[in-house]
C-alpha cells in the first residue's frame, strides 16, 4: 500500500524490479501487466467493486505521476509502443 510517505519498502523493490523487466523488454505483456498488478495493490484496488480506494490524495497523486512519467519516458523513445499506451490509458480511466 502506498502512503503520503511513499511506498512500503517491500513494494518498493518490486516496483523497481518491474521497471528494470520494463526497460528491457518494453513491448512485452507479461512485465506491463505485472506493473499494472502492482499497481492496483498499491492504490488499494478492491476486487469486489472493481475500484481504487486509495485514502490519501497525496499518495493518489504520487503514484499517478510516477506511472504517467513512466509512460512518458518510454513513449519518447517508441511513440508506436503499444504496450506503454495501454498502461497510460488504464492509469488515466482507474484514477479519474
Amino acid at each position: 500500500m502506498i502512503t503520503k510517505e511513499g511506498l512500503i519498502p517491500a513494494f518498493e523493490k518490486e516496483f523497481t524490479f518491474s521497471l528494470e523487466s520494463i526497460e528491457q523488454n518494453q513491448k512485452n505483456y507479461q512485465v506491463w501487466h505485472h506493473r499494472k498488478i502492482l499497481t492496483q495493490w498499491a492504490a488499494g484496488y478492491n476486487e469486489e467493486t472493481e475500484r481504487i480506494e486509495l485514502s490519501c490524495p497525496d499518495a493518489r497523486l504520487l503514484l499517478v505521476k510516477q506511472e504517467l512519467d513512466l509512460t512518458c519516458q518510454l513513449l519518447d523513445k517508441d511513440a508506436k509502443n503499444y504496450h506503454a499506451w495501454q498502461h497510460r490509458q488504464w492509469i488515466l480511466n482507474a484514477f479519474k
